[in-house]
């Protein structure tokens, strides 16, 4: 964005595409050309060049452009940190404050220099800004992101979002193979609690009873009559509706 004409999307995008950061289209990459608009002695490379500065202040860049030593380190180190990434962006789409972030990140990866949660502010308006994007937006614009699903539910504000890839074949025995999705394009948005709890509101529950249960149970017996060893697979369980009023269910949405 700082270079403007100076780039091709397709130099953006193996930029980006280095950082793990989903690729800028054609189309985006115009609308930027198009938006800013640098004086015309636009000098990128002058730290101290006054309308430069004003133009990266006005745009809010600034920082960005003149960065302070830890904003430096956002671009020199956290962008390269692909695991602890993966957990922050999720964070922050789920507007969880930068201090408590870094507190986490901190503590979990034990990094020699901590993060700081200027660090996590500056990430976060230059390269995971949450508030911008419509959530379509964000779905398209996270489309092949191995973490998708976790990150879309906390655009959404949910705990868990659970997409049916299960698919069947609706051919009759011998015709041509004609797969169905499951689920397709319905949406149910409910109040689960896990575990066996019955005081606390949940939608749905798995009701499990021995022997077997949820997980099943293998036993092995020989038949005389089949002249073989028999492995046997046996699982009880049922799933109920106990409390419609909290949930919704969406049909033909999706």
């Amino acid at each position: 964005m700082m270079l403007k004409f100076a780039v091709s999307p397709g130099s953006v995008s193996r930029v980006f595409g280095s950082f793990t950061i989903p690729p800028m289209s054609e189309s985006e990459f115009g609308e930027i050309q198009i938006k800013l608009e640098p004086p015309r002695d636009y000098a990128f490379a002058n730290k101290r060049h006054t309308k430069t500065k004003e133009f990266m202040s006005k745009e809010g860049l600034l920082t960005l452009w003149k960065p302070s030593k830890d904003n430096s380190r956002v671009i020199s180190f956290l962008l390269s940190q692909q695991r602890a990434r993966s957990k922050i962006d999720i964070m922050l789409m789920g507007r969880v404050p930068s201090q408590v972030i870094a507190d986490r990140v901190n503590g979990e990866f034990r990094y020699r220099k901590a993060i700081t949660s200027e660090m996590f502010e500056t990430y976060h308006h230059f390269f995971w800004n949450t508030d911008l994007p419509t959530p379509r937006e964000w779905h398209n614009y996270l489309a092949g992101h191995p973490h998708r699903d976790a990150l879309m539910a906390s655009v959404l504000g949910l705990d868990y979002l659970l997409v049916s890839r299960a698919v069947y074949n609706t051919a009759n025995v011998a015709q041509t193979d004609s797969i169905s999705a499951i689920i397709d394009d319905d949406c149910l948005v409910c109040i689960v609690k896990p575990g066996a709890d019955m005081m606390t509101v949940s939608s749905l529950k798995t009701f499990t009873w021995a022997p077997g249960g949820g997980q099943g149970e293998v036993t092995t017996y020989y038949s005389s009559e089949s002249r073989a060893n028999i492995v046997q697979h046996v699982e009880q369980w049922d799933q109920k509706l106990i409390a419609s009023g909290g949930g919704y269910f969406f049909s033909d949405i999706v």
